[in-house]
């Protein structure tokens, strides 16, 4: 995990709120801005609260995505294992070649489609592995009652892993709009922008208060975003639920 052009982030953010004081204060006076500071500190504090509320409802949404993401690849890897399980009741020749399919597609999406999850795309291989295993369960006739119910489980799991393998891969492909981050850069701009005017008789205080809040918002944003992209950011979700079933 590489976070280092978040840190980056953070510092600049700090660094250009703090030379912001020091700008305004080569062209105003604490007297020039203090007339200014009751009404200022008005508007300051409800935008503030504003923002804080859209910050925390962006949290939720990625967050929510995010362990939507966790949750859809936990249920396919226990659909996968719940097949095995399943083929097990199989005639020897149907259980052998779904168990290679099924070890064949973990492979694929271990290996290869936790790659290209990472562009927003789904491997081409791990798909064909999976019709494979489909291809095999509609071939097979089941001969006995008993393995007609094995027969319906299978189909009625091999859906539900479908199901969550196309939710895996389509959370992969969505992201926060792009008006999304305009709102949030621009009204945490102007939030900045309206410490900088706010009158105080310390100039070292005022730029270190501007630095911390521009620091901490830059902080939450930068949360936001790796939150956001949950197959390729630096806090991304891991196929551990798959090497699990590889090892096993």
């Amino acid at each position: 995990m590489n976070y280092l052009p978040d840190l980056l982030l953070v510092l600049l953010a700090m660094g250009t709120a703090a030379c912001g004081v020091v700008l305004v204060r080569r062209f105003f006076t604490v007297d020039d801005l203090r007339p200014h500071r009751e009404v200022l500190g008005l508007v300051f504090a409800q935008l503030g609260t504003l923002y804080a509320v859209l910050l925390a409802f962006a949290v939720y949404v990625v967050w929510s995505h995010f362990d939507s993401s966790v949750r859809a690849v936990e249920k396919e890897a226990s659909m996968v294992k719940d097949v095995m399980l399943i083929a097990e009741g199989f005639p020897v020749a149907a259980r052998t070649a779904m168990t290679r399919k099924l070890q064949a597609y973990v492979e694929c999406v271990v290996n290869e489609e936790w790659d290209t999850m990472a562009q927003g795309a789904a491997s081409p291989r791990a798909r064909a592995a999976l019709n494979d295993v489909w291809m095999i369960a509609r071939q097979w006739e089941p001969g006995t009652s008993r393995e007609s119910a094995l027969f319906g489980e299978c189909l009625d799991h091999l859906s539900s892993l479908r199901d969550h393998r196309s939710e895996r891969v389509v959370g992969s492909r969505l992201a926060a709009p792009a008006y999304v981050w305009l709102v949030l850069f621009v009204v945490g701009a102007l939030i900045i922008a309206m410490l900088c005017f706010l009158a105080t008789d310390d100039v070292v205080h005022h730029a270190l208060m501007a630095a911390v809040l521009a620091g901490t918002m830059a902080l939450i944003l930068t949360l936001i975003y790796e939150l956001d992209r949950p197959f390729s950011g630096g806090i991304k979700v891991q196929p551990t639920a798959f090497e699990l079933i590889r090892k096993s």
